[in-house]
């Protein structure tokens, strides 16, 4: 009531990362011990340390009302949601130029294989 709703994205922007993980990490241990209330969490981080309030606020906002299990299964969904790595591989030409393009990628990474190889041999001499 009479506060703006705060993403959680925005939030470990305004917070950082590993802080962020330090409220969550509390607010994890309030919610297994069942009283996950802005006291409890608050009195545990207080318990590791120095506690920022300014920062905990903006971190309490993220958490608010929600469960670990509803957090968890919201950063699921952004996770998977993201891209996962790399572009698509290209598609193979047409005819016969794949088995010899697939030669000569197969003779390009013996090679990078055998540079490797000698690069180590020098790494001890």
């Amino acid at each position: 009531p009479g506060q703006l709703p705060v993403s959680n994205s925005f939030c470990t922007l305004l917070v950082g990362p590993l802080a962020m993980l330090k409220y969550l990490a509390a607010f994890a241990i309030a919610d297994i011990a069942g009283n996950r209330s802005k006291e409890n969490v608050l009195a545990i981080l207080k318990a590791a340390g120095a506690v920022d309030a300014a920062e905990f606020e903006l971190a309490w906002a993220a958490f608010d009302g929600k469960t670990m299990n509803g957090l968890v299964a919201e950063g699921a969904t952004k996770l998977s949601a993201a891209p996962a790595g790399g572009a698509a591989p290209a598609a193979a030409p047409a005819g016969g130029a794949a088995p010899a393009a697939a030669a000569a990628s197969k003779k390009t990474a013996q090679e990078e294989e055998d540079e490797d190889d000698m690069a180590m041999n020098d790494l001890f001499d």
